[in-house]
């Protein structure tokens, strides 16, 4: 099931989202790395309100109150480098939540395939133990999804399947919550705001470009 935070009326996010894809505002990388971890943190809010709770008692120097807090944190996970701001956002959430990251790359000049799919270098991996676990993949672009698709598989086959797997994207194209719907079983899918082009390339339109060259500055 695919979510989108700003198709239920979310005018200030909006705002957020305009500085983050406006071509006159992207020159300030601080700027732009601080909009990526606020629609982070935003997005994780909305995440924890489906997750599983207990009840704690806080005193307070004037008396007990009963809290609803999460039941384990999830661990989270995103691919270097685009995903880093875009996850920092989600720890302010989800504060006691082990991290993984991976290392992977698209094929450069290699656009999407019939399928929808673009080849990726998968290499560095920090893993946790996360079988059985709910597992929050922080991707700022979801283009195809081929990379989450195929990180996936690998933590599958090495015997770390996640109990629940759970997309979070800044921007994504629709028809990537589709195929990720229908490579992995159980995926839950949540974009702030979602585009419905790629251009030849198999990058968003209109998106907002490359997120790990407007953050970190370009490749050589």
């Amino acid at each position: 099931m695919l979510n989108v935070l700003d198709e239920s009326g979310q005018p200030a996010l909006g705002g957020i989202l305009r500085e983050l894809r406006s071509i006159h505002l992207q020159n300030d990388r601080h700027r732009f790395r601080a909009n990526m971890r606020l629609v982070g943190c935003l997005l994780a809010f909305e995440i924890g309100a489906g997750l599983p709770g207990r009840l704690e008692t806080v005193q307070t120097p004037l008396g007990t109150k009963p809290v609803s807090v999460l039941a384990e944190p999830p661990i989270l996970a995103t691919a270097l480098r685009a995903g880093l701001p875009f996850l920092d956002g989600m720890l302010e959430v989800f504060r006691d939540s082990d991290t993984m990251f991976f290392g992977a790359a698209r094929v450069e000049g290699r656009g999407p395939d019939a399928s929808g799919s673009i080849p990726v270098a998968l290499g560095y991996s920090a893993l946790a133990d996360c079988a059985g676990r709910t597992v929050i993949f922080a991707d700022p672009m979801v283009a195809t999804g081929s990379t989450i698709i195929d990180i996936h598989a690998a933590l599958v086959a090495s015997g770390r399947r996640p109990g629940r797997f759970i997309v979070a994207g800044l921007v994504g194209y629709r028809e990537a919550a589709r195929r990720l719907e229908a490579a992995i079983p159980g995926v839950e899918v949540w974009f702030a705001t979602c585009d419905d082009d790629l251009d030849e390339r198999g990058y968003i339109v209109p998106g907002l470009g490359d997120a790990g060259d407007l953050a970190f500055g370009p490749k050589a």
